[in-house]
């Protein structure tokens, strides 16, 4: 019973993640890489839980089961995977720091924490 609860909210978590990177991607603002990316994880996962959870439960030949279930769990792995990544570039572009600089690398950036900094 938990499993399928589990597999459920994986599937709704991933149907969110498409459908908000889908919409994010029509905006001028949002970084097209982030709306690729998350695109592809939430549709991977969206079509990849459902027949892996199926032919996981499912009493059927073990050439359906590891074929099916085979090609959903390595779609899914795949997005699952890149997921991670997903957060990487989400702090890249969050953050504020200039990708290259000319003549070197970039300097720390200075804070100024606390009264005597």
């Amino acid at each position: 019973m938990s499993t399928g609860i589990s597999v459920g909210a994986m599937v709704v978590q991933a149907g969110w993640f498409l459908l908000a990177h889908r919409a994010l991607s029509k905006t001028g603002g949002y970084p097209r890489d982030l709306a690729k990316l998350g695109q592809f994880i939430g549709g991977a996962l969206v079509v990849a839980l459902p027949p892996a959870a199926l032919a996981a439960v499912e009493q059927a030949p073990a050439w359906i089961r590891w074929g099916i279930g085979g090609a959903g769990i390595t779609l899914g792995a795949t997005a699952w995977i890149a997921w991670p990544y997903w957060y990487f570039l989400a702090a890249r572009h969050l953050s504020h720091v200039p990708k290259e600089v000319r003549g070197g690398a970039p300097r720390p950036r200075r804070r100024n924490i606390g009264a005597g900094s």
